[in-house]
């Protein structure tokens, strides 16, 4: 059975997404100007990652913790990380 993802959270982890590399492309800039020191691409898009992959972790434990107080079941399937590996992971 196939499962989409809603569109508010597919948009949600887009703007995180932009928020984060223009967060990687200032902090490298800031680096780079008081150190002198440049990190490999692959480093600063492996942060970027993880930056996203623990923020959206903790925007699923909010909404767990939400419901349990509120008694709803969460789906995990429809969690943010599950998008994260369904859309954009490679």
């Amino acid at each position: 059975m196939h499962h989409s993802t809603p569109p508010g959270k597919l948009r949600t982890i887009c703007k995180l997404i932009a928020q984060a590399v223009f967060y990687a492309i200032w902090n490298e800039k800031n680096k780079r100007l008081h150190t002198s020191v440049a990190r490999p691409l692959q480093l600063i898009t492996k942060e970027i990652k993880i930056i996203l992959k623990a923020k959206l972790y903790g925007m699923d434990q909010n909404i767990r913790n939400n419901n349990r107080l509120n008694s709803i079941r969460h789906n995990t399937i429809d969690t943010y990380l599950h998008s994260w590996f369904q859309h954009f992971s490679l």
